[in-house]
């Protein structure tokens, strides 16, 4: 039996590292067009093959970390990514057997609890395009306060803090 990688492997090494740098795009369409490649490829139990496991799992965070971080702010990305995420992070439950390692048992644990977490207590979208938040609203109707209140008070009345 040789001893060299398949085809296949080496292909898959190549292409890891494009499709991280396409789940980290902050473009909504290109995301979900690689997280559906990806899930696809995901659904064949010739995927976790053991060279294979630890850029699965990465794939998975970089996936989770952009639709958490980026695209669950604005209602039209939150809304074009959330069946494509969910089902990518869902896709790999039945192959949970093949991540013998505790660290990425651990992480792909966290990943589904993460991603159940945000479907089912996030309400999303976060907001529409252009809308404020309240936070946002607070910040500003302070600030606007304060620069009334500035023009009000005699700078030697003011007592440090």
């Amino acid at each position: 039996m040789s001893s060299r990688p398949h085809t296949a492997v080496i292909a898959n090494a190549k292409i890891f590292p494009v499709y991280a740098n396409r789940l980290a795009s902050h473009d909504v369409d290109e995301y979900t067009n690689t997280a559906n490649k990806l899930k696809n490829w995901l659904c064949s139990e010739k995927a976790y093959y053991p060279d294979a496991l630890r850029s699965i799992v990465l794939l998975l965070e970089i996936a989770h970390h952009t639709f958490t971080k980026r695209f669950l702010q604005t209602e039209s990305s939150a809304v074009a990514a959330m069946d494509v995420y969910q089902a990518l992070i869902h896709t790999v439950i039945p192959f949970l057997r093949f991540f013998t390692e505790e660290d990425l048992q651990t992480r792909l644990q966290d990943l589904i609890q993460s991603s159940h977490d945000v479907s089912t207590k996030i309400v999303y979208p976060v907001r529409a395009e252009g809308e404020v938040t309240a936070q946002e609203y607070k910040y500003a109707a302070a600030q606007d306060a304060d620069e009334e209140s500035d023009e009000d008070v005699d700078p030697l009345d003011v007592s440090p803090v």
